[in-house]
């Protein structure tokens, strides 16, 4: 007979809600990124603010912290001189997260972020690259930013 296993993820929700982060793109415009900049380069090119975002999160009581991915599929890159560099984009985010969460004093669970379903930015090129995924023109972008390991 099989064993149920539990993620510690479902064993912490079940005792109640949890909070999240709020807009990373939102607290890097606040912070000096330009709104004309691709907010996920800031994982590769000032890493130490993405950081510092996730970190005051923590710090502000977040029990999930999203990775700044949330428009890191192939087209927005590409369109900001980061052609072929999708994968290692979001594996710096990643890493970026995972630290913030590994040096909190408490759990801290680490989401990815992407535009999937009906969920997209208020830019024109997060809407142009939803467009072009659920219209089925593409989905190539996609398949890094959902298939990583």
């Amino acid at each position: 007979m099989l064993q149920a296993v539990s993620h510690p993820f479902l064993l912490v929700l079940e005792k109640g809600v949890l909070l999240c982060d709020g807009g990373m793109g939102t607290v890097l415009h606040e912070r000096g990124v330009p709104l004309s900049a691709c907010l996920e380069a800031v994982n590769l090119e000032s890493s130490d603010l993405a950081s510092a975002v996730d970190r005051d999160y923590v710090e502000a009581g977040a029990e999930i912290i999203e990775t700044n991915t949330f428009g890191a599929i192939g087209l927005l890159p590409n369109r900001h001189g980061l052609a072929g560099r999708v994968k290692q984009v979001n594996r710096r985010a990643v890493g970026i997260a995972r630290g913030a969460a590994r040096d909190a004093d408490r759990s801290v669970f680490v989401a990815g972020a992407a535009i999937v379903g009906g969920c997209c930015g208020a830019t024109p090129e997060h809407i142009d690259a939803m467009r072009a995924v659920l219209s089925g023109a593409t989905a190539e972008p996609a398949a890094p930013q959902a298939h990583q390991p």
